[in-house]
């Protein structure tokens, strides 16, 4: 017998398939931004939540050495705890958080690392892996890419309203001038952080607190910079200071202050068409504002260059930083390109130019060479520069020209004179500060 029973089962049509992927995507709409912002709230209470662990690390630090910081401490405990190069480390917080018992309260590389700087992530991984390792007095720091907080210059933990420290993402180098720089402005700034917006930062105190910030907290009228500067007790004399160390922002303007002639007779002291520059970016390139003056020199150097040369640039520390990609032509256009790179770069670390001199012969086949530096290179017991430049330059096609930098001859390394000699070259020593 034949089955009239309609059969109960069946399809959905195109058209309800379709309004059903519609309603489900409008769903993903509504809620894909609201699971981001949910996600980047929960990054920034970790990031204060660090933050405030790097703050107690200091405070704990500071009562056990007189209530000093470690950029606080009289010289003598400084070469203690930094050694021979406490002038380029004792005021750089890759360097103090490189300190063992600070390691020790830190607990791991991660803590000085924001989850809201996902641009830093992979510097930070890689060092954690090198934690138990690090230590100034050894010559051995985190690298300045793996941390992503700043301290600032005044803090005293006799004074607890003071600032400690704070999310790097600062506009200047100046808490009482700055801003909080964003990762959603029309022009990213070298020290925006990805997951901070603009007006968006975290703060921690000398009294250990550590909070989510805007702009109402700091600039010359901030509640924070009023605090800060309005202190009084502690280990300080006068007003606490707003400066930031360890400052990726633009550097601070040199105005008033004569601009060094880095690289004299540019013309005749090179040869060839392919230069390198070799700049030393050591702690001590803080002193005289001289990081700031070599990078206006080189930049007025470049330009005198001209397109039919070219050029590339690396500044050193305890270890080399190049400018991306190849040399490049000396058209304004190059020139302004790589600005923003080169005053991102701060003064920290050691003086230590072999990996840039390495690289420099292997990759790039210079014709003439300019080396930069303002110190002593700190090489250990390893092949000294000297030596090691006589073996990458044996059939001395490559000119190396040398420069020192600062108040007096005597503070820059003995080989530069002998080293710009044996290759061809010329040595120049260039006061820093020639009003002294």
């Amino acid at each position: 017998m034949a089955n009239d029973q309609p059969n109960p089962r069946r399809g959905f049509t195109l058209v309800e398939l379709l309004v059903g992927i519609a309603i489900i995507g409008v769903l993903m709409a509504l809620l894909l931004p609201m699971l981001a912002r949910a996600k980047a709230k929960a990054r920034r209470v970790k990031c204060v939540n660090q933050l405030g662990q790097v703050g107690k690390a200091l405070i704990s630090f500071a009562q056990d050495n007189d209530n000093r910081l470690p950029w606080q401490l009289i010289p003598s405990r400084q070469f203690e705890m930094f050694g021979p190069q406490r002038d380029d480390f004792s005021g750089h917080p890759a360097a103090i958080f490189s300190l063992p018992n600070l390691r020790s309260e830190l607990g791991s590389a991660v803590i000085v690392w924001s989850p809201c700087d996902a641009g830093r992530e992979s510097a930070n991984q890689a060092a954690r892996a090198d934690w138990a390792r690090y230590n100034p007095i050894e010559g051995r720091i985190l690298p300045h890419e793996a941390v992503s907080y700043v301290l600032i210059h005044g803090a005293d933990i006799g004074r607890p309203t003071t600032v400690l420290g704070a999310t790097r993402n600062l506009s200047t180098c100046d808490l009482g001038t700055a801003r909080w720089s964003g990762s959603d402005e029309n022009s990213v700034r070298p020290e925006a952080m990805s997951g901070l917006n603009k007006n968006q930062g975290q703060l921690v105190a000398t009294d250990g607190s550590a909070r989510q910030s805007d702009d109402a907290d700091i600039g010359a009228t901030g509640k924070w910079v009023l605090a800060h500067r309005e202190s009084a007790g502690g280990v300080t004399l006068g007003r606490a200071k707003t400066g930031v160390l360890g400052c990726c922002a633009i550097s601070e303007t040199v105005d008033g202050m004569p601009i060094p002639n880095l690289f004299p007779n540019i013309a005749e002291n090179g040869k060839g068409t392919r230069y390198v520059f070799i700049l030393d970016c050591s702690g001590s390139m803080r002193v005289d504002k001289r990081l700031r003056l070599a990078k206006i020199a080189l930049f007025r150097t470049l330009k005198k260059l001209g397109p039919k040369k070219g050029f590339f640039i690396y500044f050193y520390y305890s270890t080399s930083l190049p400018m991306e990609g190849d040399p490049l032509p000396a058209t304004q256009d190059n020139i302004a390109s790589i600005k923003p790179w080169a005053n991102a770069i701060p003064a920290a670390g050691g003086t230590d130019p072999r990996g840039a001199l390495r690289e420099a012969f292997g990759k790039h086949q210079p014709d003439t060479i300019w080396l930069m530096t303002d110190g002593i290179f700190k090489v250990g017991n390893d092949v000294p520069v000297r030596r090691l430049i006589s073996d990458l330059n044996k059939d001395k096609t490559v000119r190396v020209n040398t420069v020192g930098f600062g108040r007096k001859q005597t503070d820059v390394d003995k080989s530069l004179a002998p080293i710009a000699t044996e290759n061809d070259g010329t040595f120049e020593f260039i006061n820093s500060n020639p009003s002294e």
